[in-house]
């Protein structure tokens, strides 16, 4: 089953590059609105597919360090992405269109940094190492389980704690979910786990998305207009998250890690 998993690594290495490649070249492009989001997926799926091997060298780490960095640099621009289209929502057209000329003028010039192409090529080489040099590396389904185990337990123990950091628990959560999605064929939660991971994901998305463009519009006064709908916001879904991630607690008491 080992030699499964690489190639099925192999195989997700390939799909991620292009995936990146279509939509690095799509950044510049005011009619490409899903690009960024794309492109952050994209690096999101490999951390998700190479950190549970990143003690098999630095082929893997180089790929993972070089996505996390990217993706933290980018996350503040996504930011700034899904506020347009919350003000757009609110009426607040003035102040989207003017954050939104400024927002395309920061994804023209990502589509321009030489870090993407150098994580393309770390993709390549690491997908090509893995394929002359199959035998030296050890990718068993044990060392996916002990990564989701431990991922689990971490998560569980954050959630046993009195007054669980939110911003915590959201990041754990995505970790132990984009896992789950990145090795499907192999982990294999039930459903109800899934479900319910995704559901609090969700929540706490809301919450946190609503508590950033509080804390833009002390900056920006030409957001005061939303800060009462912002702020009642916040209090809702941070409400609403804490009753999912009660029955998420629950869930993973009884799951084995």
């Amino acid at each position: 089953m080992g030699d499964n998993v690489l190639q099925y690594l192999q195989d997700s290495l390939v799909d991620q590059y292009r995936v990146l490649d279509l939509n690095i070249l799509q950044l510049a492009d005011p009619s490409a609105t899903e690009a960024l989001h794309q492109t952050r997926i994209a690096m999101r799926r490999l951390r998700s597919l190479l950190r549970p091997w990143r003690e098999q060298g630095d082929w893997f780490s180089s790929v993972d360090s070089l996505s996390a960095e990217l993706g933290r640099e980018t996350g503040p621009l996504r930011d700034r992405q899904v506020l347009v289209q919350e003000l757009e929502k609110r009426g607040a057209r003035y102040q989207a269109v003017s954050r939104q000329e400024a927002m395309q003028t920061s994804c023209a010039l990502l589509g321009g940094d030489l870090r993407y192409r150098l994580l393309q090529l770390a993709i390549i080489n690491l997908e090509q190492r893995l394929t002359v040099g199959s035998d030296d590396y050890r990718l068993e389904p044990d060392t996916l389980d002990s990564y989701a185990y431990k991922l689990t337990r971490k998560l569980r123990k954050t959630l046993g704690k009195k007054n669980p950091d939110l911003h915590e628990v959201r990041k754990e959560i995505k970790k132990l979910r984009y896992l789950y999605q990145a090795y499907s064929e192999y982990l294999l939660p039930s459903s109800e786990l899934t479900k319910a991971l995704k559901r609090a994901q969700n929540e706490l998305g809301e919450w946190h998305d609503n508590l950033q463009w509080l804390m833009i519009s002390e900056r920006e006064t030409d957001l005061y207009c939303c800060r009462d709908h912002w702020q009642t916001q916040i209090d809702k879904r941070a409400e609403r998250a804490r009753k999912r991630l009660k029955k998420l607690r629950k869930l993973l008491r009884s799951t084995k890690g």
